[in-house]
């Protein structure tokens, strides 16, 4: 269902035709109409702007540029550190990358949800990237 918003606009010089421009260009983004009615006696423009919310929504709800799922090995629990300087700068025991054998291993021992959560992904994504270092002839998963 689509929406109009009306503006008016009081005639100016120049001022008119960039906000007009500028109007336009954002239509352009969110995939909406603009219509411009001029009327010279009474000295204002008056303007249209026609957009469909749902497939506003729908454009931004695409999930592309999604963040990619790292596996985190290591402690990265914040209570363990006596401070929070502390838990930044350590990044000695802290990894992307986990041996296939002992992630197979962990997770005939204490499941693939267990060690998912350990790592922080999602259990598919665990398996998906599991799959991934099989196809690659990897013995690391990142």
């Amino acid at each position: 269902m689509k929406k109009n918003v009306m503006l008016e606009l009081h005639r100016s010089s120049e001022g008119n035709e960039k906000t007009i421009q500028e109007l336009k260009s954002l239509m352009d983004l969110i995939m909406g109409d603009i219509s411009v009615r001029d009327e010279p006696v009474i000295s204002r423009t008056l303007v249209k702007l026609s957009y469909d919310p749902d497939l506003i929504i729908r454009r931004l709800n695409r999930k592309v540029g999604r963040h990619k799922a790292y596996l985190h090995e290591g402690n990265w629990d914040i209570d363990s550190y006596e401070n929070i300087d502390e838990y930044f700068n350590d990044d000695s025991s802290r990894s992307t990358c986990v041996k296939l054998e002992d992630l197979e291993q962990r997770i005939q021992k204490r499941g693939a949800a267990q060690v998912a959560k350990e790592l922080e992904v999602s259990r598919a994504t665990l398996f998906r990237k599991i799959k991934k270092a099989r196809e690659n002839g990897s013995d690391i998963v990142k």
